[in-house]
């Protein structure tokens, strides 16, 4: 069964029991994921979503690093793409950019390949490697070149490896597939074909079975009727998503990595109690809309 979640104060420790508080003393490092990170489609901001920056610039330097998971500015055109860069330095931390349906011009292509050496690469930090994937260039699917860096990192991972990060934009686990259509991702069903199932999943499934492997999306949050995050655990391997933009449950996710290599998932809102209620009700007049005005930790459908 797979979970939309709306509410996100709950933290989740994956092979143990849910609601896990982690004391300072258990956390090796921490990071942040951020989807949609432009914010709403109905704002003029340039680049990097106010709230968002408002809430989390002043405590950056918390945190290792920070991940986007695409869709981080409006129109990537120069001037944009400029300002987008500006505000990412001024963070004070490493970041690292996912190429988004937003994040499409030559400008910001170069960009890429000088800070990334491309819109897909990997890093590691600690016990964990990270590989981040383009699913825009090929329209949803990951094309031939990607899927050989894909295979050679998951076939090269070290012994000591205890965790793996892929992220992406869209999520691509529901192209093309009857089991999905029920979520509401900020794409809708605009892709066709899809090859996640037929050529992501398998080598998944053939790599170590010691290792956890977290597939992180950004494509949620931005629309009204949009659902704001994804869970869904199978086996060693997670399927997650997570973004911001005009869903009452806006949020990143802070990632805590324990010294026993547990991974934590905290979901922050960046909306307040009273605002989420406040926007809930602005919207119990729109019947298109598929929040839900009780406001729940986990909304299962």
């Amino acid at each position: 069964m797979w979970l939309c979640l709306h509410l996100f104060s709950l933290i989740f420790l994956f092979g143990c029991e849910r609601s896990v508080v982690v004391s300072p003393a258990q956390i090796k490092y921490k990071f942040v994921i951020a989807g949609h990170a432009y914010g709403s489609h109905h704002e003029t901001n340039p680049a990097l979503y106010p709230k968002f920056l408002d809430l989390f610039k002043p405590q950056a330097k918390n945190y290792s690093f920070i991940v986007f998971a695409g869709d981080q500015i409006r129109d990537a055109e120069k001037r944009n793409t400029d300002i987008l860069i500006s505000q990412l330095d001024q963070l004070g931390i490493p970041y690292f950019l996912t190429r988004g349906n937003h994040d499409s011009s030559d400008y910001l292509y170069e960009k890429f390949k000088e800070k990334y050496s491309g819109t897909f690469y990997s890093f590691r930090k600690e016990n964990e490697k990270f590989i981040v994937l383009d699913c825009i260039e090929d329209n949803g699917d990951i094309g031939e070149d990607q899927l050989s860096f894909f295979k050679q990192e998951l076939e090269t991972l070290g012994k000591d490896v205890k965790n793996v990060f892929i992220v992406v934009h869209e999520l691509i686990w529901t192209i093309e597939n009857d089991k999905f259509k029920g979520v509401a991702h900020n794409m809708g069903v605009v892709y066709e074909g899809g090859n996640f199932w037929g050529r992501i999943y398998p080598l998944l499934l053939s790599a170590n079975k010691n290792i956890n492997f977290y597939i992180v999306a950004g494509d949620v949050g931005g629309g009204r009727d949009r659902i704001s995050a994804y869970y869904e655990k199978q086996g060693n391997i997670t399927l997650l998503a997570t973004g911001m933009g005009e869903t009452v449950d806006e949020n990143f996710m802070e990632v805590f990595i324990t010294v026993n290599g547990k991974t934590v998932f905290n979901l922050v809102p960046l909306n307040s109690w009273v605002g989420r209620v406040l926007r809930a009700i602005a919207r119990i007049t729109e019947p298109s809309s598929f929040e839900r005005i009780s406001l729940k930790n986990i909304e299962a459908y």
